[in-house]
């Protein structure tokens, strides 16, 4: 905030003004990036080789970068885990095509929609489910304890989950 108030280009504006415009240039970068990333997730596929290993590879990114956010939140280093909610948002959207591209492999032509629509409701369902055991978590642990937590589960849930 303090940053956005001190910026000399936007003097003329109001304090409210340059936030807005602010968070407006930050969600517009966030969403460039993230864009880029859904359209490079071929290129990840390619470089892990097949798509099994760029599903499994992005889950267990996901899981180490939520660690880290943990560790980062935990020891007050908020701007480093800031990034790094970020980077997971960018591994989110890489993530996103690579998964629709295995649905569909496996999926017929003809219920594809049903099928990427019953994908997208058991994520939605899945999360609904989370939610209170992490909100319980930060509760009883703290913020940084519990995204340590929570990516721990999802290292030792990946074993399980694997797509082989």
């Amino acid at each position: 905030k303090a940053l956005v108030i001190s910026l000399p280009v936007m003097l003329s504006l109001e304090q409210s003004q340059r936030i807005a415009v602010l968070v407006g240039i930050t969600y517009f970068l966030i969403y460039l990036l993230t864009s880029y990333a859904s359209r490079k997730s071929s290129l990840f596929v390619k470089k892990t080789a097949s798509l099994k290993r760029a599903v499994n590879a992005t889950f267990l990114m996901g899981a180490v970068v939520l660690i880290a956010t943990g560790v980062f939140t935990r020891t007050n280093f908020q701007i480093i885990a800031v990034f790094l909610f970020l980077l997971l948002y960018v591994i989110e959207n890489l993530r996103r095509p690579i998964m629709v591209s295995y649905i569909s492999d496996r999926i017929a032509n003809d219920v594809m929609a049903t099928g990427l629509s019953a994908e997208s409701q058991l994520k939605t369902v899945l999360m609904a489910a989370l939610a209170p055991a992490i909100g319980y978590l930060v509760d009883r642990f703290g913020l940084g304890n519990a995204l340590i937590i929570a990516g721990i589960t999802m290292i030792g849930t990946s074993f399980a989950l694997k797509i082989e």
